[in-house]
């Protein structure tokens, strides 16, 4: 006789995958979840949430990606899942570019349309010193990345907001995403720990590391800064007293979180989209570094600074 699953509610399913990502276990998140596939009282919410994103699949990635994050360390890692669902994928890097990335101080900076960009950044900078101001999300759902984790909170653009960002899809993985997180936290606490993380990446800029962030936040499109990324500037240059460090740009092109649910989904519309729509490799593509003590004299603002780096950006790849 095939097994006989005891009945949950949606609400109690969720619970349990709470408790899972909670203690840091993505490969048992990933089999609770396909569990829940068998389950009475779970299965609905599972198939209705399936229909418009492939968690399933995105979970055993994500198992996978860790086991090998923790074995191989980020930058193999991340060169075996682009390799693996995004073959052809290509690193634009000038010679000078790949000169700072190698060994120099540099704060590393750009766009954010997809899931992939972090990935892209640490599969094409050699450097077991590389940091990322991250979605403090990802640090137990990929516990091996903690270390190279600075991580902020983002407030959620609401449902409405959310929906422009990304449709349908962005707006079920921001609910899935609040499900598993925690209640919501303190907000003075909030800003403080992202007052951390920031100053925490200037120091290590300033210790000489490699500092990767991205002041657009998580969105496809080409929205207003941030302003975490003229705070590091302005903390770092103070702090190295003259000392040469690089500011380097990146565009990640041809890439959206629409191109990889199709790479992660299955059924005929992922199909034609996977064969006709995304056929071009994703590419992600550096600037040339730049010192940021040629920029001039620097406004003593946070915000000031930002607008300053964000139009220079925008020159540099003709936005």
């Amino acid at each position: 006789m095939g097994e006989v699953r005891k009945r949950k509610t949606w609400r109690e399913f969720l619970r349990e995958l709470r408790e899972i990502y909670l203690r840091g276990d993505p490969r048992g998140l990933a089999a609770a979840w396909q569990a829940g596939r068998r389950t009475p009282g779970a299965r609905l919410l599972v198939w209705s949430v399936e229909r418009i994103y492939p968690v399933g699949q995105t979970l055993e990635v994500a198992a996978e990606l860790e086991a090998r994050m923790a074995r191989e360390g980020l930058g193999a890692a991340s060169r075996w899942l682009l390799a693996t669902f995004f073959p052809g994928w290509r690193a634009e890097i000038p010679p000078e570019t790949a000169e700072a990335l190698a060994s120099s101080p540099v704060l590393i900076y750009g766009n954010h349309p997809s899931f992939l960009t972090p990935f892209l950044v640490a599969a094409t900078v050699p450097r077991e010193d590389l940091k990322m101001v991250s979605d403090s999300i990802l640090d137990r759902l990929l516990p091996s990345f903690q270390r190279h984790a600075l991580p902020v909170s983002i407030p959620p653009a609401g449902g409405w907001g959310e929906l422009r960002a990304g449709g349908l899809p962005r707006v079920i993985v921001t609910a899935l995403a609040a499900q598993l997180w925690r209640c919501p936290p303190d907000q003075d606490e909030v800003r403080e720990a992202n007052r951390r993380s920031l100053a925490g990446a200037a120091e290590h800029v300033r210790s000489g590391g490699a500092v990767l962030i991205t002041p657009g936040g998580w969105s496809p499109r080409d929205r207003l800064w941030f302003s975490g990324i003229g705070q590091i500037a302005l903390d770092v240059h103070q702090g190295l007293g003259g000392q040469p460090w690089f500011l380097v740009p990146f565009r990640e092109e041809r890439s959206s979180n629409d191109r990889v649910r199709a790479v992660l989904s299955s059924g005929p519309v992922a199909r034609v989209k996977r064969g006709l729509v995304y056929r071009k490799p994703v590419t992600i593509r550096y600037g040339t570094p730049l010192l940021l003590s040629s920029l001039g004299r620097l406004p003593n603002n946070p915000s000031a600074a930002t607008r300053l780096l964000e139009d220079r950006y925008r020159r540099d790849f003709g936005l």
